[in-house]
């Protein structure tokens, strides 16, 4: 189920991204696969480090998205729908 979850999460945000920036959809495709491996890991080893990485990366990518907001205003909307529909994140009990 995670596997499954976490591909349409991948899916919907390469699709976002190709809509917008089509010229670093590749970039973000590879990004995104690296950065599951990375915070998988860290779920696998709970500890202060994992816990850091975690947040990390979540800072990476909410700072990402703002950036391509910024640029592209008028995908606001389309954003917060697209994060309606995804749901909330799973907590790490979850994964």
């Amino acid at each position: 189920m995670a596997a499954d979850t976490w591909q349409a999460v991948r899916g919907a945000v390469i699709r976002f991204w190709q809509a917008l920036q089509p010229d670093q959809t590749d970039a973000v495709a590879s990004e995104l696969t690296a950065d599951q491996r990375e915070a998988a890991a860290a779920d696998l080893h709970p500890s202060r480090d994992s816990e850091h990485t975690l947040a990390e990366l979540r800072a990476q990518w909410q700072a990402r998205f703002r950036r391509l907001i910024a640029a592209h205003p008028e995908a606001a909307s389309d954003l917060r729908g697209l994060l309606a529909e995804l749901g909330p994140l799973p907590t790490a009990a979850e994964r």
